[in-house]
């Protein structure tokens, strides 16, 4: 679901589960040129995580998921952030980028500062302690997906502009 790299902010997200006063297990899906050294920040900080490498169909393990988790330092329209709110799933995710434009914060998902692990802690701490809040969300980001981002949304929204444009309607 995300490249192993420095950008993503994978490293944050292993200090974020470290502070966090439940329980979280983290299952990373990716491949990325840090790997080794998210592994072993892992096994340093005793963090529950599982490397699971590539994945091309997302659906399965979106399923198995309470959260997705998108620590990122930057990123511009992170795709598997879609693809978790149309599976119904909650975000918690860095403000930076384009990922305040998917996740409405407090309606689709939880919004933090970026390289804020105590933050980021603590949002997660929030919704391990709330499944209704969890289901809430996860809701509404499924309903967003479908109302701004659905292939049906992208035609609606083309012909609105050519609408528009050419000065005419329909």
């Amino acid at each position: 679901m995300t490249n192993l790299e420095v950008w993503k902010g994978i490293d944050l997200l292993l200090e974020a589960a470290a502070l966090a006063r439940s329980p979280v297990r983290l299952e990373i899906y990716g491949t990325g040129s840090q790997r080794d050294s998210l592994e072993r920040q892992a096994r340093e900080l005793g963090v529950d995580t599982r490397f699971h490498g590539f994945v091309a169909d997302l659906r399965k393990p979106l399923a198995g998921l309470d959260v997705l988790v998108q620590p990122s330092r930057a990123d511009n329209f992170p795709l598997a952030v879609l693809e978790a709110m149309a599976a119904g799933l909650p975000i918690v995710g860095a403000r930076v980028g384009g990922i305040p434009e998917l996740v409405l914060d407090g309606e689709t998902g939880l919004l933090v500062e970026p390289e804020d692990a105590a933050a980021l802690a603590a949002a997660l701490d929030s919704l391990a302690e709330s499944r209704e809040r969890r289901e809430a969300l996860g809701r509404r980001a499924r309903e967003r997906v479908a109302e701004s981002f659905s292939v049906d949304a992208f035609i609606r929204r083309t012909i609105e502009l050519y609408e528009e444009l050419c000065g005419s309607s329909t």
